[in-house]
């Protein structure tokens, strides 16, 4: 069980910085358990009320720590404080507790893309662009953003798009022409 809280500005990309570390102590112990991720929630200094940051952002940082996760090889992800809004910055639930926010909906569209699904590697581009893939039964899926700026991707043999919210798309020309910011894009190909 691991807590990979970054610092208060981080990023979900940072608390993969944090998982490494930990995994090369865990490998220096020779412990050979499955690694959950207990608590994980962004913006966290303390007892201060933090400052908040936007929906997508929002929904970004939900996404983004459950592909790298499952990347990762962790094998549980446990958001902390769902609805609390003054020691997180992302809610996944609105005033009321009852209903979901963007962040809320992200993670159970973001589920979707990983349930079912082997993961098969992240990489970085120079950009700043990361790909993550994933194989399923009917083909890949693999997941884009960059997290500092929007870019334009050509991407072959796509047929269809998901965004966090849940909106799908879907294709019939050969090469998506796709821009993606710090919110992930899912996209479904043959190969």
């Amino acid at each position: 069980s691991l807590q990979l809280y970054p610092l208060p500005t981080g990023s979900p990309e940072d608390s993969m910085s944090i998982l490494a570390q930990d995994k090369k102590i865990l490998a220096k112990y020779r412990v050979r358990k499955p690694i959950w991720n207990t608590e994980i929630n962004y913006g966290l200094s303390g007892p201060h009320n933090v400052a908040p940051v936007s929906a997508s952002r929002q929904a970004a940082n939900v996404s983004r720590t459950l592909v790298l996760n499952a990347n990762a090889d962790v094998k549980r992800v446990f958001w902390y404080a769902w609805g609390n809004t003054t020691i997180a910055n992302t809610r996944t639930t609105g005033p009321n507790d009852f209903s979901l926010t963007l962040a809320g909906k992200a993670f159970g569209v973001t589920r979707s893309w990983l349930v079912g699904a082997q993961a098969r590697g992240c990489s970085r581009s120079s950009s700043g662009t990361y790909t993550c893939t994933f194989r399923y039964a009917r083909g890949v899926r693999r997941v884009y953003w960059n997290p500092n700026r929007t870019v334009t991707l050509s991407i072959p043999n796509a047929t269809t798009d998901q965004l966090v919210d849940g909106t799908t798309h879907r294709y019939r020309s050969r090469t998506l022409r796709l821009r993606v910011g710090a919110v992930p894009v899912m996209v479904v190909s043959a190969r």
